[in-house]
């Protein structure tokens, strides 16, 4: 259809972004302090980025034009559920794009403040232009 979306996405909204490179690392270097004890958290993300930046740097890795396209709550849930997902799940997935467009989801996120990880949507990006041009 040309397009990407969800109930959230504003140019206002920078997604934090990971790769599994990234998390690799990041679980490599907590499993290795052996001092460990109790119980910690550590947020691992590698870029923060508009929805829009993500379907420009996406369009131009596979060479297709895309766009975002912002849908209502009630669209986000109608779409979900013509796609086969569950009602469960749908309102799940709605509730998710509801806490990520008030910036509930990323509250104590951006309060923390992490440093970035090495890989980059850029970096993400070669590697989806692979599969998504096997296809």
């Amino acid at each position: 259809m040309g397009i990407a979306g969800g109930n959230f996405g504003n140019n206002a909204l920078k997604l934090p972004l990971v790769h599994t490179n990234d998390i690799a690392a990041a679980a490599t270097e907590e499993l290795l302090h052996l001092n460990f004890q109790g119980s910690s958290f550590r947020y691992v993300v590698s870029d923060f980025r508009s929805t829009e930046e993500i379907v420009q740097v996406l369009s131009k890795a596979i060479g297709k034009k895309f766009s975002w396209v912002e849908f209502t709550d009630d669209q986000q849930k109608e779409g979900l559920l013509k796609a086969g997902l569950s009602a469960s799940h749908a309102d799940a997935f709605t509730e998710m794009g509801v806490a990520m467009r008030t910036g509930k989801m990323f509250e104590d996120l951006y309060k923390h403040q992490p440093s970035l990880s090495p890989a980059k949507l850029e970096n993400f990006a070669s590697e989806f232009s692979l599969a998504y041009n096997a296809f």
